[in-house]
């Protein structure tokens, strides 16, 4: 909602205000915070495991389902806590189900690349007794990929564990089967930067649109 609104903000500016005014508005310090300005080592990513799976979501039940298991994290908090495993556990994790909608994850999730085992997904480091995936996709593609950027959509063999059942806020998530092959997508979010120059855009494209209609009326 906050980058609609500088979007919207955008659109509100006199169409006298140069580019470089009006990139400057949103990205003073001043005005906007420290947060406007994402640098390449601080960038905001989401992770997405998805495959045609059965199961339940609290009382309800899904059959032959798209399922996207994703995690919204930052490449700033990636570590790797074993050779070879890089991990990320500072996020927010969600399960969308076609028919059912989507719900967060109450758990303690995590996105991780396991190079060595050539296999990327989400998992639940707060299941009962264990650290488990929730859906992992295989792939040859892994045994080089760190999370630290943007991949995908990356399809291979899926990994899920049916004996297990995750927390969310519809209720306990358990997959009953899945299908064979699952696809791991790693997405940069649109920065702030990126969106000043849309929002830079849009303004040129109003006044254009302006002068023309008014141009067309005399």
């Amino acid at each position: 909602m906050k980058h609609v609104s500088l979007i919207l903000a955008f659109a509100m500016l006199p169409c006298a205000v140069s580019q470089a005014q009006a990139a400057s508005i949103f990205l003073d310090p001043g005005i906007a915070g420290s947060a406007a300005i994402t640098s390449a080592s601080d960038s905001p990513i989401t992770y997405t495991d998805s495959d045609i799976a059965s199961g339940t979501l609290g009382t309800a039940t899904f059959t032959n389902a798209l399922v996207k298991v994703s995690f919204v994290s930052d490449t700033s908090t990636i570590f790797m806590p074993a050779p070879g495993f890089w991990e990320t556990n500072t996020g927010t994790a969600m399960v969308t189900i076609a028919g059912l909608g989507t719900a967060t994850f109450t758990d303690a999730m995590y996105a991780f690349d396991n190079q060595g085992a050539i296999a990327a997904g989400i998992a639940d480091s707060s299941c009962i007794g264990c650290a488990a995936s929730v859906l992992d996709t295989f792939n040859p593609v892994f045994a080089t990929y760190d999370l630290k950027s943007a991949i995908g959509p990356i399809s291979g063999p899926v990994f899920f564990r049916a004996d297990l059942s995750y927390g969310t806020t519809l209720g306990l998530l358990h997959f009953s089967d899945a299908g064979p092959t699952s696809t791991f997508t790693a997405t940069a979010v649109p920065e702030p930067a990126n969106l000043t120059l849309l929002g830079i855009g849009l303004v040129g494209l109003i006044c254009f649109t302006r002068h023309r209609l008014r141009a067309m009326a005399k």
